[in-house]
């Protein structure tokens, strides 16, 4: 293609002349604020550069400047700047319809003609050009972060259409061969339209992954899950009602021990004296087995409160916690002590046994044959189970509130993690244990790696094997019991080996979960045009003129099961000493793409991301290396293993180097039945995300996240940054959940990509809800290519999890769903009308009527930062909008397990007589009509942060804490 000539970039500088003249005249210099920082010169091309610079740095100087701030020639410069601007970038790209190419430094200064010309007030100029990502000299790094990003940022610019390509995928027949985890279409008979691929469904013959149905709004997903029979009856529950009520409490001991036989029993605190102690002498069991008696001054103990919180002050947070501090009144220490028997519930012939001292005491059942107490802690081998809300309430109530009591009941499955004794003064004391969220602490917990085959739970795959060779010979030394200093340097040499191998093996992770991919034919590849590329290398702010249209379905793949793209070297490990030549190749990888005009994208997608690690975790499908320990005759690290009597490995060995293969997790990973119940009854929801993308066709796109496009590159330095070049050897299942949305997902789509590629806010929402019941079947839908869930079919009638706790329950483990999905800032469905909310899951509630639950509220003001600037600039000089804020709120209600976090509630104002928050509306005069409320940011739409609920002798309390949203919309009919 020819050049751009001297006379055409003459031309368009002529063009832009008269406006450049004028901005001239106005008299900046050198000792204005906004001055022009190019001469002039006479050569065509140097002249149009320094015209786009220096009006393009004009545009960028006075935007920092408020509106409210500016001068009036400053106005008349921005304008005039901004006119030339768009004569020199419409020229320009006149030019290259004609088919003159333009040199990579003016195809950078036409776009940032542009980009400025177009800018609302966030234009800021970028330097690089793809000319100076390829120049030697330059930071390596940072130009692989910036093509990185262009990739991301392409992909999610065309969402809807990778989307598309990816429901094509999961559905078409298998390929021929077939890839073995690949693409496995979806099933047919009863089970008709069930995903098959590996992941989304478990080698157990049940669904892993489930995908919502893309009618639903992302920010509705968490609420109406939660929706349960008689929620609204509950709400709007009145005075004389409620005091018929009487709180329920039951705590339960569950005892997974290694041999299995789980048992389950009851916690029983009696209502009158026990006389053990005082009227016989007591048999009490010393820790060394040594039996005795003695007397006391009794045994009988009380529960004095019991408190709960759903910990999440960010709502966005995957993985949310729960925390409980259950505190107990002892007259004796004896009374923690005394052995106790009630029916066993999982066996309901067999008694089981339990004492108060099992509450605070954690067994170690991964250890065959052992049960140690109180030296591993092992949140798999040992739970309490808490049972809250309300006894049954007779028959005096009517029928919609009784119904919706069992139905208010919550499971809590916990875990101890520390206790306290407080001495009371007449010699009683207090024991207040503090307990954290059982599936919590189990995906938080190291066993749950995901750097590690099988999550690390089998001995018998490496690295697990060596690790535990290393562990073995630390043991050994500190059993001795008296150190030596000889002892603590071996076991220093010990640890700082077993920091290499797990070092070492990590790099395993990215090689593990990349080949599994590519074996599976689920890395997928897209070429990029020169503008695409461009575009999305230089833009740092949105706006909408400057982006490229989206891409085709032509464009890509075909849709049914094609071969994959293959990338992962057979030689698929490193050493650690060659850390940084991994990040130097693959820099130069991509310079060498840029430089050869080779611009693909290889990608995959969330979902497929998801069903791998999920699968490799759990123990399904786990990604292995052949990695062995770096055990050499003749070294420290072998002659300690030796004088302990563990053989080192028989002939010297290295790491680097090695293979990936897929295996099955062997027996140890079941040595809990914890882990089975885990494994068989783990499940995930993934939800939507909605959005309508900044520059692409005004239409707004729901779309499942298991469709989100990820680049692997983009994926490479997620990894590096968040493993590889940290001191991490850990990484969480739950961890890497929320790392990964946020940096991959919703912060790319909200302001990482052109200052932000969508039009409102987006951000991540997990929740974890467990159920004695799955889902029930009614909610699912066949959309004509596979099963989702239709949770806008949820009601209260017909609830997602049906299953109401009752005591034909009580003896059963917990289905755990780990819901994601995303919630969009300034949705406009939701306008305060109280059916509409109700049929979303979201209650309304306010102040003057002879029911409800709320005792009293308190909004605090936030600091919503230049909020009142914001509103003068686009309002005018209306003097209340020094009022504009937005209040967070704090609800104390009548106690109640209406709310999760990351689910809405309505606060209406208008009894307070501020009006309703939603009402905001354009006259036709230019004026602007709005309530107090709307304009102070009081009440309407919270998101919930936090519950906090308590039960205590005679009372329930439970206190929301909710974090402003938005008032709503107005209704379409204005009213």
């Amino acid at each position: 293609m020819p050049q751009a000539s001297v006379t055409d970039y003459d031309n368009i500088a002529k063009a832009a002349q008269a406006s450049y003249n004028q901005i001239k005249k106005l008299g900046l210099g050198a000792g204005k604020r906004t001055k022009l920082s190019r001469t002039h010169t006479g050569i065509p091309a140097q002249k149009l550069e320094n015209q786009i610079i220096n009006m393009t740095d004009l545009v960028e100087e006075i935007e920092k400047i408020k509106p409210a701030k500016r001068t009036i020639d400053q106005n008349k410069q921005l304008a005039l700047a901004k006119t030339g601007l768009g004569i020199i970038a419409t020229e320009l790209e006149k030019l290259k319809t004609t088919g003159k190419d333009l040199s990579p430094k003016m195809a950078h200064e036409a776009l940032e003609a542009e980009r400025a010309a177009i800018s609302t007030g966030n234009y800021k100029r970028r330097e690089e050009t793809t000319e100076e990502l390829t120049q030697e000299g330059e930071d390596p790094g940072e130009n692989a972060r910036i093509i990185r990003g262009a990739y991301q940022c392409f992909l999610l610019y065309n969402l809807n259409i990778f989307a598309d390509q990816h429901k094509n995928m999961l559905t078409a027949p298998p390929a021929t061969p077939p890839k073995k985890y690949g693409y496995n279409g979806v099933s047919s008979g009863p089970g008709l339209g069930d995903i098959q691929t590996p992941g989304y469904w478990s080698k157990h013959s049940y669904p892993r992954i489930l995908l919502v149905d893309e009618n639903t709004d992302g920010s509705e997903v968490i609420s109406r899950l939660n929706i349960r029979k008689g929620d609204t009856a509950f709400s709007r529950i009145k005075t004389h009602e409620y005091a018929q009520l009487m709180p329920l409490l039951r705590l339960y001991k569950v005892y997974r021990p290694h041999e299995g036989n789980d048992r389950l029993v009851e916690f029983e605190f009696g209502n009158k004296k026990e006389l053990d102690g005082i009227s016989k002498k007591l048999t009490i069991t010393d820790p060394g087995d040594r039996k005795r008696e003695i007397f006391s001054r009794g045994v009988s103990a009380g529960v004095k409160s019991f408190d709960w919180t759903y910990l999440g002050t960010d709502p966005y947070t995957a993985t949310k916690d729960i925390k409980a501090t259950l505190t107990l009144v002892f007259q004796d220490f004896s009374a923690l002590l005394k052995e106790r028997s009630g029916p066993d519930l999982f066996n309901s012939s067999k008694k089981a046994f339990y004492k108060y001292v099992d509450l605070i005491i954690n067994p170690d059942c991964r250890n065959p044959g052992k049960n140690i107490y109180g030296q591993v802690f092992s949140p798999e081998c040992y739970e309490i189970r808490a049972d809250v809300g309300y006894h049954n309430p007779g028959t005096n109530l009517p029928q919609d509130i009784s119904d919706s009591i069992a139905c208010q009941k919550r499971t809590l499955y916990l875990v101890p993690t520390k206790h306290t004794f407080n001495i009371r003064d007449d010699g009683s004391y207090e024991l207040v244990v503090e307990l954290r969220g059982r599936l919590e602490m189990m995906m938080r917990d190291k066993m749950f790696n995901v750097l590690l085959p099988g999550g690390g739970f089998d001995p018998n795959i490496e690295p697990q094997l060596g690790l535990n060779r290393v562990d073995a010979a630390i043991q050994k030394i500190r059993n001795k019991g008296s150190l030596s200093e000889k002892d603590k340097k071996d076991i220093k040499t010990l640890e700082v080996e077993r920091s290499d191998i797990m070092a070492r093996y990590k790099q395993y992770a990215f090689a593990g979960m990349m080949d599994r991919l590519e074996t599976a034919g689920m890395i997928h590849r897209c070429e990029m045009e020169d503008k695409e590329w461009r575009t999305f290398t230089q833009w740092t702010s949105s706006g909408a003129k400057g982006l490229p249209p989206q891409i085709t379905s032509a464009a890509l793949q075909p849709s049914g099961q094609g071969g994959g793209v293959d990338i992962v070297d057979d030689d698929a490990t490193l050493s650690a000493d060659r850390m940084d030549e991994l990040n130097k190749v693959a820099e130069e990888r991509l310079k060498q793409q840029i430089v050869n005009n080779n611009k693909h994208i290889d990608y995959i997608y969330l979902g497929d991301l998801l069903a791998v690690v999920t699968d490799s975790v759990l123990g399904e499908h786990a990604y292995q290396g052949s990695m062995v320990e770096k055990v050499t005759t003749g070294t420290h690290f072998s002659r300690i293993l030796a004088n302990l009597g563990i053989t080192p490995a028989p002939s010297p060995t290295h790491i680097a180097g090695g293979s990936i293969t897929s295996t099955e997790a062997g027996p140890a990973w079941y040595a809990s039945s914890a882990m089975k119940a885990i494994q068989d009854k783990f499940r995930i929801i993934l939800g939507n995300i909605t959005v309508s993308l900044s520059g692409a066709p005004k239409t707004t796109h729901t779309i499942n996240l298991a469709h989100v496009p990820i680049s692997i590159e983009a994926f490479r330095g997620f990894l590096t940054d968040n493993v590889l070049a940290r001191d991490r050897l850990y990484y969480s299942y739950f961890r890497f959940i929320d790392n990964l949305l946020s940096d991959l997902v919703t912060g790319m789509l909200s302001s990482d990509c052109l200052g932000g590629l969508v039009n409102f806010g987006v951000k991540a929402q997990t929740q974890n809800i467990n159920s004695l019941k799955e889902i029930d079947p009614s909610i699912y839908t066949n959309t004509g290519k596979y099963k989702t869930l239709k949770v806008g079919n949820i009601t209260e009638q017909d609830p997602a999890f049906a299953g109401c706790l009752d005591d034909s329950f009580i003896g059963k483990d917990p289905y755990e769903y780990l819901v994601i999905s995303a919630q969009s800032a300034g949705s406009s469905n939701y306008n305060g009308q109280v059916a509409d909310d109700r049929a979303r899951g979201v209650l309304h509630f306010n102040f003057g009527e002879d029911r409800g639950l709320l005792k009293t509220a308190k909004l605090q003001k936030t600091n919503a930062e230049f909020l009142p600037e914001a509103r003068y600039a686009a309002e005018g000089d209306f003097v209340f909008n020094q009022l504009s804020s937005v209040y967070d709120a704090n609800f104390n209600m009548v106690g109640n397990t209406l709310f999760i976090p990351g689910q809405y509630l309505y606060f209406d104002t208008v009894p307070l007589g501020a009006g309703e928050p939603f009402h905001y509306k354009k006259l036709s005069n230019g004026k602007i009509e709005r309530s107090w409320a709307n304009l102070m940011g009081l009440g309407g739409y919270h998101i919930i942060t936090e519950i906090a609920s308590s039960i205590s002798p005679g009372k329930y309390t439970t206190t929301v804490k909710a974090r402003y949203e938005s008032g709503g919309s107005l209704p379409e009919d204005g009213t």
